[in-house]
């Protein structure tokens, strides 16, 4: 397994990424059945999980997670599933499945998914102001 390496540039999806992010990308991992790399991660990403090799578990729950995603788009009637989106308090992280054994994670700040995060603020807002539910830890997006 390959979860100790970090591509050194040259990768043409990290450029992209890059130039699309800037210094708000925090990762990019690629996987398949059986392995996966990193084509790029944040130091300060790597120092909070301990070390790349704790990412393990992270890359699990993706590519488990993609078959039941990919099972909904006949119940959905929205098209083909692309993407799967979480936003995190401190990150967006896309999931890009490429059939059943590969797929790419990108991790970037929340700031580059500033619509996204500024709609899902405003819903979280209304859906706790009108429901019983409430919610201490409101992000600060």
């Amino acid at each position: 397994m390959n979860n100790g390496e970090v591509t050194d540039g040259g990768e043409p999806l990290v450029d992209f990424l890059r130039s699309k992010a800037g210094d708000s990308l925090r990762g990019v991992i690629r996987y398949d059945s059986d392995d996966y790399r990193f084509l790029y991660v944040r130091t300060d990403v790597t120092e909070a999980y301990g070390g790349t090799s704790n990412f393990e578990a992270v890359v699990r729950q993706y590519r488990e997670a993609e078959p039941t995603e990919s099972k909904q788009e006949g119940t959905l009637y929205a098209g083909n599933h692309h993407v799967t989106v979480r936003l995190y308090d401190d990150a967006a992280i896309l999931h890009f499945p490429q059939g059943e054994e590969y797929g790419t994670i990108v991790s970037v700040d929340p700031n580059v998914a500033q619509g996204l995060s500024t709609f899902t603020y405003d819903c979280l807002e209304r859906i706790f102001r009108d429901s019983p539910q409430r919610i201490s830890n409101v992000p600060d997006w």
